[in-house]
């Protein structure tokens, strides 16, 4: 009588346990998808023009999800020892590790991509943009301060003269870098006050390079004028700030670590268990 009283004390446990759990990761569910919406609004995010900064709301994310895995690991271990069942004991252990193994799999593979600079390389080169004009006395083209998911920021932007019909050695091509907002088509110079670069002339022979600085999001145009007609090219390229690839290759890493843990405790259980268990 007192062992069937026990079996059944120790059901009901379990299904305590587990409803503990689900609520548990109902609470901190919502609270995830909460905190990721607040931080993507408070850094930013506009429709027009679109941005949707979601490296802080991603990281943030990432960082509870980790905390939940250890919450889970926790979970496990109790409901393990709860467990009568030799069989039970052994398949929880086992799918435990497997699962695991996963996400240990998944992490190195996001990790890799967030630390090996081939990856980042590969990312910026996509990202960078070029052109070059139609032969003409002005020019705009469009590019942005970051990213518009956040991960990226201006890096450089470069202009080379490559031909001109009337445009000679002594010519000369001015250009502003001005933001969006203060261009006017019928507006021919641009003050100090008003663009980002202090050089504003370049003629043939010359590169016209211009080092971004840091800034909040914002949509710039690179803006040319001359007396002759000109052609040139243009490029603008973008760099994944150092601080995004160590944030996110240190969580990435700290899953790792601990599922790695987590198998590592895994497998004496899983051992223990097996030669008791129906179920292999």
């Amino acid at each position: 009588m007192k062992g069937d009283y026990d079996r059944l004390e120790g059901t009901y446990k379990l299904a305590g346990l587990k409803r503990l759990e689900r609520f548990a990761y109902i609470i901190q569910t919502v609270g995830i998808i909460a905190i990721f919406i607040f931080l993507v609004y408070i850094r930013g995010a506009m429709l027009n023009p679109f941005y949707l900064p979601i490296f802080w709301a991603l990281l943030a994310a990432l960082i509870w999800i980790f905390i939940l895995s250890l919450e889970s690991i926790a979970f496990r271990l109790i409901e393990i020892k709860k467990r009568d069942s030799e069989s039970a004991k052994f398949l929880m252990a086992d799918r435990s590790m497997k699962k695991a193994f996963t996400i240990i799999i998944v992490a190195l593979i996001a990790f890799a991509v967030a630390f090996v600079p081939f990856f980042s390389e590969q990312i910026e080169e996509v990202n960078r943009f070029e052109g070059e004009s139609e032969l003409v006395t002005s020019y705009v083209v469009e590019f942005t301060s970051r990213g518009r998911f956040d991960f990226l920021r201006a890096n450089e932007v470069k202009l080379e003269i490559v031909g001109g019909g009337d445009f000679t050695q002594g010519d000369h091509v001015d250009v502003y870098i001005i933001p969006k907002r203060i261009y006017n088509p019928g507006k021919d110079e641009y003050g100090p006050g008003e663009r980002l670069n202090l050089e504003t002339e370049f003629g043939i022979g010359d590169d016209f390079t211009f080092q971004m600085p840091n800034m909040d999001f914002e949509e710039y145009y690179i803006v040319t004028h001359s007396d002759e007609m000109v052609r040139f090219s243009y490029e603008v390229s973008y760099i994944i700030p150092s601080h995004i690839n160590n944030l996110l290759s240190t969580v990435f890493m700290a899953f790792v670590i601990s599922q790695a843990a987590w198998a590592v405790t895994l497998h004496p259980i899983k051992k223990k268990h097996s030669e008791g268990a129906i179920y292999k």
